[in-house]
C-alpha cells in the first residue's frame, strides 16, 4: 500500500509503506509554477502590456483627520460643522454611505473647505453617486484647478453621468498634465478600467483615441482598455492600428499575441513570437519573458525553460528571474543549474530562505541528508520555515535518530489547519519508518477525531492499518476517501492493489486499477499493480509485460521483487535469478526480494 509523504501527495511508489524513492522530496516533482510567474510578474522586463486596475471593490477612503488640520481656517471655527463631520465619520464606519456622503456634501457646500470638498468627492465616488460626485468634484476643481486628482474625479462623474463628451474633455486635461506622452495614454487607460460601466469606459476612450488618431499609443491604450473588458474583435482592430504606425513595436506585438490567446489562437499568438524573435527583437527581454509566459500557460514547460535560461544568462543579476529559471528547472529535472542559479541568488543576498530551501530539496534527491539538513536550518523564516523543519524531521528519522526526529518536530507549531495535518502524517511517518505501525495507526486515529473528512489522514490511516494486518480497516479508510474524492488516484492504486495482495477478490481488485491507469496511465506504481494483480488472475505474459515497463519507469525494489516472482511463477528461472540478483545488487538487505529469492531456493 502507498505511503503517505509529509506533503500530503504519494511517494513514486504508491503502493508499498515505504519506497526506495523516498529521499526525492514530493515538493521536488511539484514545483509551483504559479509563485514563478507572480515572481516574473515584479521584474524590471514588462509583458504584455495589458491593464489590470484596481477595481470598484479594492477602493478605500483614506482616514479624514479631526486632529492636526481638521480643515482650513473658513470651517475651523464651525461647531455645527465639526459636529457633522463627525456624524459623517462614524456613518462611513458603520457602512453608510449615502448617509455620510450627504452630511459631507453639504459641508462642502456650506464651508467651501479643500479638504472636506475632497473628501466629499472621494465619498461619491466611492458611493458611485454620479450626480454629486460631478458635484464635489468641480467644486474641488473650482477650488483647486491644477489639481489633477481632482480633475480624474470630475472626469469620473461625468462619464458615469453620461457626458462622455464632457469626460472626454476632462481627459484631455489630464493627458495635457502628464510630462510622458507615451505613457499619459496608459495611465488614462488604467483609471477607465476600474469602472464597472465597460461600454461607457470603452466609450470615452474610443473618443479619445479618435481625437489622436494618429498617435500609436492612444491605439495600444485603447487596444489595452479593449482587451481588458474581453472586447477582443475590437482589441485586435485597434492593436493591428497601431502597428502600421509602429512596426515591430514589442508591446504591441505582445498584446496582439495575448489578444490571439484569449481567442484560443495559440499557434498564431507562438507564431508571433518565434518571427519577432529571431529577427530584429532577438534581445528584447520583454518581449521574451512574454514568450516564456505563455509557454508556461500551455504547459510546454522544456520550452519555457530555455526562454527563462536566455533571461538569466542576460540578466544575471535580476533575482527574480534567477529565482523563476530556478523553479522552472526544477520542475524539467536541471537540477545543476537550478543549483547553480540558486546559489547566483545567495551571493546577491536575494531570496535567501527560498534558495537554501530548494537547495535542500536537491540534496536530498542526491542523497546528501546532512547537506540537505544544513540547507534547512538556514530557512530560519518565510513561507518555507514550516516545511524546512518537517524535512529535517523526516531526514534525522531515515538516519535512525527516531527521538531526536520527534523532539524536532513537537516544538514546531502549526499556523493552520493544513499545517495541523502535516504534523500529524509526518509524526505517523515517523513511527512507520521506525517499524512502530501501532504508534503510527494511533496517531492517525487521533488526528482523524479532529479532522473526519481529511482524505490524506484517512489513506495514512489505512497504510498503518494494513501494516497492522487490518485489512477490513484498511478497505474501509480507502472507500471513505473515495467517497469524498471518487477520482482519488492513490485510494484506488491503494485499494485495488491491497484486494489483489491481501484478498482473493480479483476481479473487483482490477476494476480499481483499470480505473486509476485511466486517469493516470503513466504512472510506474499503478502499471506494477496491474501487472501483480494480472498474475492473481494466472496471466502471467500480462503480467510480466505491465511489471517490465513499471521496472523501466521507475527503479524501484518492489517491482524488481514483483516482476522477479512472476517470472520465476511462469517458468523463466534464468531471467528471474538475472533480475533478483541485480535488485539484491542494489538493494542488498531488501526484505522483499530476500523473501522471494529464499521461497524459491534461490
Amino acid at each position: 500500500m502507498a505511503r503517505l509523504n509529509p506533503y500530503g501527495q504519494s511517494a513514486v511508489n504508491m503502493k508499498r509503506g515505504v519506497t526506495q524513492n523516498e529521499s526525492v522530496p514530493a515538493s521536488m516533482k511539484t514545483i509551483p509554477l504559479a509563485l514563478m510567474i507572480t515572481a516574473l510578474t515584479v521584474t524590471g522586463c514588462g509583458g504584455p502590456n495589458v491593464v489590470r486596475t484596481t477595481s470598484d471593490e479594492d477602493r478605500e477612503l483614506p482616514v479624514f483627520h479631526t486632529t492636526g488640520k481638521p480643515a482650513s481656517a473658513e470651517a475651523g471655527g464651525n461647531n455645527d460643522l465639526m459636529y457633522g463631520l463627525l456624524v459623517g465619520e462614524v456613518a462611513l464606519q458603520r457602512g453608510q454611505l449615502d448617509s455620510a456622503l450627504q452630511v459631507y456634501s453639504k459641508a462642502a457646500r456650506e464651508s467651501k473647505d479643500p479638504d472636506v470638498i475632497e473628501r466629499a468627492a472621494r465619498i461619491a465616488d466611492v458611493a458611485l453617486n454620479a450626480e454629486l460626485g460631478v458635484e464635489m468634484a468641480r467644486l474641488w476643481v473650482a477650488r483647486s484647478p491644477k489639481d489633477l486628482e481632482a480633475h480624474q474625479f470630475l472626469a469620473n462623474g461625468l462619464m458615469r453621468s453620461g457626458k462622455s463628451d464632457a469626460a472626454v474633455q476632462e481627459f484631455e486635461f489630464i493627458l495635457a498634465t502628464f510630462n510622458d506622452n507615451k505613457q499619459s495614454y496608459f495611465r488614462v487607460a488604467s483609471q477607465l478600467a476600474r469602472e464597472k460601466n465597460q461600454d461607457a469606459a470603452l466609450e470615452v476612450m474610443g473618443k479619445l483615441a479618435h481625437k489622436h488618431a494618429d498617435d500609436p499609443y492612444a491605439q495600444l491604450a485603447y487596444a489595452q482598455l479593449a482587451a481588458r473588458y474581453n472586447r477582443m474583435p475590437l482589441a485586435l482592430d485597434t492593436v493591428d492600428v497601431a502597428l502600421k504606425m509602429k512596426n515591430d513595436w514589442p508591446d504591441a506585438l505582445v498584446l496582439r499575441a495575448h489578444i490571439l490567446q484569449m481567442q484560443n489562437k495559440t499557434d498564431e499568438a507562438l507564431s508571433i513570437y518565434n518571427t519577432a524573435l529571431s529577427g530584429p527583437l532577438a534581445d528584447n527581454s520583454n518581449m521574451r519573458m512574454a514568450y516564456a509566459r505563455l509557454l508556461l500557460d500551455i504547459k510546454r514547460f522544456d520550452e519555457a525553460y530555455i526562454q527563462y535560461g536566455k533571461l538569466a544568462e542576460r540578466e544575471s543579476n535580476n533575482g527574480d528571474i534567477l529565482y523563476a529559471t530556478a523553479l522552472l528547472a526544477l520542475q524539467t529535472n536541471h537540477y545543476d543549474h537550478a543549483e547553480k542559479l540558486l546559489l547566483q541568488l545567495l551571493k546577491l543576498h536575494e531570496r535567501t530562505f527560498e534558495a537554501s530551501y530548494y537547495l535542500g530539496q536537491i540534496a536530498e534527491k542526491n542523497n546528501f541528508g546532512e547537506e540537505a539538513m544544513d540547507w534547512y536550518d538556514q530557512v530560519s523564516s518565510g513561507e518555507f520555515y514550516f516545511n524546512a523543519r518537517l524535512r529535517t524531521s523526516a531526514l534525522m528519522a531515515k538516519q535512525g535518530s527516531v527521538d531526536e526526529a520527534l523532539s524536532k518536530l513537537h516544538v514546531v507549531k502549526a499556523s493552520s489547519p493544513q499545517e495541523t495535518m502535516q504534523l500529524y502524517l509526518m509524526e505517523g511517518d515517523i513511527y512507520l519508518e521506525a517499524g512502530n505501525h501501532q504508534k503510527a495507526y494511533d496517531i492517525y486515529e487521533k488526528a482523524l477525531k479532529e479532522m473526519p473528512d481529511s482524505t490524506n489522514l484517512l489513506y495514512a490511516h489505512a497504510i498503518a492499518a494494513e501494516k497492522l494486518n487490518r485489512v477490513d480497516i484498511a478497505e474501509r479508510d480507502l472507500r471513505d476517501v473515495l467517497k469524498l474524492d471518487p477520482n482519488n488516484v492513490q485510494a484506488l492504486n491503494a485499494l485495488g492493489y491491497t484486494l489483489a495482495d491481501r484478498t482473493d477478490r480479483y476481479s473487483e481488485a482490477l476494476s480499481y486499477i483499470q480505473r486509476a491507469m485511466t486517469l493516470d496511465p503513466k504512472d510506474a506504481a499503478i502499471i506494477d499493480s496491474m501487472g501483480w494483480v494480472q498474475f492473481r488472475l494466472g496471466n502471467h505474459n500480462e503480467a510480466i509485460a505491465y511489471l517490465r515497463q513499471a521496472l523501466e519507469l521507475t527503479q524501484d525494489s518492489e517491482v524488481a521483487a514483483h516482476l522477479g516472482e512472476v517470472l520465476l511463477a511462469a517458468g523463466k528461472k534464468d531471467e528471474a535469478v538475472n533480475v533478483l540478483k541485480g535488485a539484491l545488487k542494489t538493494w542488498p538487505d531488501n526484505k522483499s526480494i530476500i523473501a522471494v529469492m529464499r521461497r524459491f531456493g534461490l
